[in-house]
């Protein structure tokens, strides 16, 4: 609010101005009163989308210009008042938005791999598209109130094959998008704790390494083992898919169980490599858990989940970039709506 001293020196001015600069100046002094913040965090969001755009994914380290946009957002996404607003919506729709418009386009490189909100990530190589975790970002899980709009969320579910879910939190299972994928006759895999009423999903769980497959429309297959980890006390999929072109990748959600270090560190030499690893970006031995996929690229997950974490468990880009470059194998940050192609 301008207080009374400040408004009458405005007004005052205002008054000696001719018609159009006094007309001006009151818009001007409306935005300040107004919508300052607002706009402010507006404008950080363009540049940061922009600086993005122009300084596509690379291995880390990043150059300044996407440190930069990467400081940008961290700031804005660490500041509770911006949880769920106007502008953060547009930014993360927009972002996700850019990946419908890439899969639209033929796929250029042996494979691409995509990042949407937080965990959510998509997989599209030659005649498969798979996804995890895909959330739209909707604290209370009704439809209309995600981050990513339903518009957005049903285009990405029917342009991929398969959702795999890894565990029971609402930051990585999303029951308006699990329906999404299933109304289009898609499959959803998931450990028995997910909606267990929910018979359209298939149930995958077992304590001990195990594997399935899907059959695709064309007759190619997709197929996957599975590792029994935990999120604490939540059964917690890591799997590890092959697409029908033998391109294989691992998605670890959010591992994070001591007690599952021993045998899950054992497996070390024993899994056979994978093109790409996605492990969860405050694994507590992250190097530890790549080497057990020895994996030729590592892309993090869950930097920046706002919605439902507190500023304490908001993984910064800037903490996650300084992790990845102590790994010995190659790795990229990416954030909402970006994605690397593998060649």
């Amino acid at each position: 609010m301008i207080k009374p001293i400040k408004a009458f020196i405005i007004a005052t001015s205002i008054a000696c101005l001719p018609a159009a600069n006094a007309q001006q100046a009151v818009k001007t002094v409306t935005l300040q009163k107004e919508s300052g913040l607002e706009n402010q965090t507006r404008l950080a969001l363009a540049t940061a989308s922009e600086l993005l755009d122009q300084n596509k994914p690379e291995e880390v380290p990043s150059t300044l210009n996407r440190r930069a946009a990467m400081h940008i957002l961290d700031g804005v996404l660490h500041d509770t008042r911006f949880d769920g607003a106007a502008e953060v919506r547009a930014f993360v729709d927009d972002r996700c938005a850019k990946v419908i418009a890439d899969l639209d386009r033929p796929l250029r490189s042996r494979a691409e791999i995509y990042k949407l909100y937080n965990s959510g990530m998509i997989v599209r190589t030659e005649g498969a598209t798979v996804a995890f975790d895909i959330c739209r970002g909707a604290k209370s899980g009704a439809v209309g109130e995600g981050l990513i709009s339903d518009s957005t969320a049903k285009v990405i579910a029917d342009k991929c094959d398969m959702l795999l879910l890894t565990h029971n939190h609402s930051d990585h299972v999303d029951p308006v998008v699990i329906d999404y994928f299933l109304d289009k006759g898609k499959k959803v895999v998931a450990p028995t704790e997910i909606l267990p009423d929910n018979k359209r999903i298939t149930h995958e769980r077992k304590e001990k390494v195990w594997s399935f497959s899907h059959t695709l429309a064309d007759g190619s297959k997709i197929s996957a083992s599975v590792l029994p980890g935990h999120q604490d006390h939540l059964q917690n999929n890591i799997y590890i898919v092959t697409m029908p072109d033998g391109f294989r990748m691992a998605f670890t959600g959010d591992q994070w169980l001591k007690a599952d270090d021993e045998w899950l560190l054992a497996l070390k030499g024993r899994v056979e490599p994978v093109d790409v690893l996605m492990p969860i970006c405050w694994a507590r031995e992250l190097q530890a858990l790549v080497d057990v996929f020895d994996p030729a690229k590592v892309v993090s997950i869950h930097e920046n989940e706002f919605i439902f974490h507190g500023i304490d468990h908001r993984e910064s880009y800037w903490l996650s970039e300084a992790k990845l470059r102590q790994l010995r194998q190659p790795s990229y940050l990416l954030t909402i709506g970006e994605k690397i192609d593998i060649k």
